[in-house]
């Protein structure tokens, strides 16, 4: 009897779900818990909207959900290293400090660093100046 509820709507909460994680059998796997959802919320369903209304926005929470869950894995740090004072330095950001003069430009001057990349910079933005700065060489 469910099924013959939920049967219209099968493939719109597929395509919105679909259109939110960007990858098939995630979607499916969202559509299906979706409908679990639905089903086990069903009295909680008021009649104040449609049924379509409120099972897409339970597609849509479900495939939110999903979306927050992969996201966290991805930004999880992979390995830190803990520092002397106790805090955490993740190992993919290297200190400045750490690289050696003689990688830091023109003749090993950090200076001539610093003026290449602002030259970099304004050739990037088209010679737009950043506002409050004096009248520095770029």
């Amino acid at each position: 009897m469910f099924y013959e509820l939920i049967r219209p709507y099968e493939r719109r909460v597929f395509v919105i779900v679909f259109s939110i994680l960007r990858n098939e059998q995630d979607a499916e796997d969202a559509a299906q818990d979706a409908f679990l959802k639905a089903f086990k919320y069903l009295a909680q369903f008021r009649s104040e909207s449609r049924f379509s209304t409120w099972l897409i926005q339970v597609a849509i929470n479900e495939a939110r959900l999903r979306q927050r869950k992969s996201h966290l894995e991805i930004m999880r740090p992979t390995v830190d290293q803990e520092n002397e004072d106790g805090t955490y330095t993740p190992r993919d950001f290297t200190d400045w400090r750490e690289i050696s003069v003689g990688s830091a430009g023109a003749e090993g001057n950090p200076r001539e660093t610093s003026r290449g990349a602002r030259l970099a910079c304004t050739e990037i933005s088209g010679g737009v100046r950043p506002a409050g700065r004096g009248t520095h060489e770029y």
